[in-house]
């Protein structure tokens, strides 16, 4: 059984969970819930943008969920040039088109990385987006088009045109220490 030692304020320390067994640490992530469901789509680039173009790969609830699809991508990286992947909050498909409700003032940042394996850069965006620290409640997805394995475009897609300046900065922080700076963020509305 799982006894975990918790620090006075309710977490646990960093050293506490170095420790851990590795099913321990299983456990562990799988109880670390999200603050939103998020699922995880793949387009293929051939394919028109429609409803049936979409293929469904998980739905993420935890942080053991968020690793299991990450790690997975990792293990095929030979889907560059080939896809457009999508995290997308609750069951949202990402057409702006479909949800025009909860699009009508939003749209996407994106930026183009180079010089950092695209598992990387996507690594660093879903658990972003998807930890809810950096960025607030308006980012509704996130999408990376893996270009080559070291050429990506990641795209923040957002409710709310008046956090645009914010959400640029932010993206690019974020990058900056990747081997060759990000592309200035660029924002694109949907309607």
């Amino acid at each position: 059984m799982l006894a975990l030692k918790c620090e006075p304020a309710g977490q646990m320390s960093v050293a506490s969970v170095a420790g851990l067994l590795p099913e321990e640490m299983k456990t562990f992530a799988q109880n670390l819930a999200l603050e939103r469901p998020w699922t995880c789509f793949v387009k293929v680039n051939e394919h028109s943008w429609t409803k049936d173009a979409f293929t469904k790969i998980a739905s993420v609830s935890n942080v053991a969920d968020v690793w299991m699809v990450l790690n997975e991508f990792a293990r095929n990286e030979v889907l560059s040039g080939y896809v457009n992947i999508f995290f997308m909050e609750s069951e949202m498909l990402p057409l702006a088109e479909d949800n025009r409700d909860v699009w009508k003032k939003g749209g996407c940042w994106s930026t183009i990385l180079k010089g950092q394996n695209w598992i990387t850069s996507m690594q660093t965006i879903v658990l972003t987006v998807l930890g809810e620290s950096v960025f607030d409640k308006t980012v509704k997805g996130v999408c990376v088009v893996p270009v080559s394995q070291q050429h990506c475009i990641v795209k923040i897609w957002c409710t709310d045109r008046g956090v645009e300046t914010k959400l640029a900065d932010q993206l690019r922080d974020l990058y900056q220490t990747s081997a060759v700076p990000p592309a200035a963020p660029r924002f694109k509305g949907f309607f």
